[in-house]
Order: structure tokens, then C-alpha cells, then sequence
């Protein structure tokens, strides 16, 4: 019963670099059975970095702490991804130079803080696989307030495709919950994919993963 439970709200921006220290500060100390990095948003060219912390790092800092303390039992941890990552032509070398980039059109940055997240998870998991499960998903278009806020005509059209042909919420929410019900190994899901599908082919190399990993750590730490 919702009235039996402990339900407190914590006011964050997660595209701010200290967000995670910050939320740490008022949770460290609960345990988590489920997990879910559902921020995003697309910022314009010279605060591209906030997508990276709002839709990876912020996502990576607070998962990772929390499975580092860990001690019994699976925490469950589930991505809202993007297919955007997918359409990402960019070198290896660009992926990991970003730090240095004082600009970068929205739509690409937005994409690779996608792959970030989900080579970072791929990296977690291989890491604690006695601790967690990671499901990377990618719910297509939803009718959301998503791209609602921008400021060029390009985005103001998605939104409205969004809102006419989107997928309603509702439904994806349960789909989200019959996947970590079930197997995902054995059932795939329709409207869905998850770990078990192949998403971005550098998520998986592992060279990538530490170099990625890396990169997230030492940008805390300067932090």
C-alpha cells in the first residue's frame, strides 16, 4: 500500500557536475532494489557537456557508488537509451576527446551521452555481475514534453510528431516491467529492446569500456 511507504522527493539538476555529491548527501544510506536513468534532455552547442553528465555521468556516479556498497542480493538497473546512439559515425578517438571540445552540435553530443551510458553499464555489469542487472532500453518515440523547451523549428516539429504518432507511456512503463519480471534471455521483447539485443558495437569492446570508464572517474575527481 502506498500509504506504508517512505516516499521522499530530492529537487536535482543532473546536468550540474556536483549533482551526484550532492543527492549522495541525502541517500548514501538507503538500499536500492531498482534503479532507473530516465533524465534527458538536448542542450544547445556550448552546454553540450551538460548532456553528458545529465544523461551518463550523474546516471554512472550514483549507480556506481551504490553497487560498490553492495553487499547481498541484485540490484536492478534500467536505462532509458536512445537509438540516437546508434546513428553515431563518430571515431573512437572524437568519443573520448570530448572533454576538450568547447562545442558540439546538440543532436550528436545528446547521441553520445547515450553510448557513454550504456558502455558504462556494459562496464559496471561485467564488473559486479554477482551484484546486478543491467537492461538497456530504448522505448522509441513517446508522447512526452521531450524537445518541448527548444528553441529551433527542426526540434518544435519532432515534439509535435512526438505528441501525434508517440507511443503512450502507460504502455511502455508495463513493457519496462514485464522485461524484468521475465527472462530478457529467453523472451525478447516487441516494443523494446534490451541487453540482450546489440546495441552501438563499441559498448561492448572492452578497450573502449575502460577508456570510458576512465574519462568518468577522473572528471569526478576533478570535481
Amino acid at each position: 500500500k502506498i500509504d506504508s511507504l517512505n516516499v521522499f522527493f530530492i529537487k536535482s539538476d543532473l546536468a550540474n557536475k556536483n549533482a551526484s555529491l550532492k543527492i549522495l548527501e541525502k541517500i548514501s544510506n538507503i538500499r536500492f532494489d531498482l534503479i532507473i536513468n530516465n533524465a534527458g534532455k538536448i542542450y544547445n552547442k556550448e552546454s553540450f557537456q551538460k548532456n553528458l553528465y545529465l544523461n551518463a555521468l550523474t546516471h554512472f556516479r550514483l549507480t556506481y557508488f551504490f553497487l560498490k556498497k553492495r553487499k547481498k542480493g541484485k540490484l536492478n538497473v534500467i536505462n532509458i537509451s536512445s537509438y540516437y546512439h546508434l546513428l553515431l559515425n563518430s571515431s573512437e578517438k572524437d568519443l573520448i576527446s570530448l572533454f576538450n571540445k568547447k562545442s558540439l552540435n546538440p543532436t550528436k553530443a545528446y547521441a553520445i551521452s547515450k553510448l557513454y551510458l550504456i558502455t558504462l553499464s556494459n562496464y559496471l555489469e561485467a564488473k559486479f555481475f554477482k551484484r546486478c542487472n543491467f537492461f538497456n532500453i530504448d522505448p522509441g518515440i513517446i508522447k512526452s514534453n521531450f524537445t518541448r523547451d527548444s528553441s529551433t523549428v527542426k526540434k518544435k516539429i519532432f515534439y509535435f510528431i512526438r505528441k501525434i504518432l508517440g507511443k503512450n507511456p502507460k504502455s511502455i512503463s508495463k513493457e519496462i516491467v514485464n522485461i524484468i519480471r521475465r527472462n530478457p534471455k529467453i523472451i525478447k521483447s516487441k516494443i523494446l529492446y534490451n541487453k540482450f539485443n546489440r546495441p552501438h558495437i563499441l559498448t561492448y569492446n572492452k578497450e573502449f569500456q575502460n577508456k570510458i570508464f576512465n574519462l568518468a572517474t577522473k572528471s569526478e575527481k576533478k570535481n
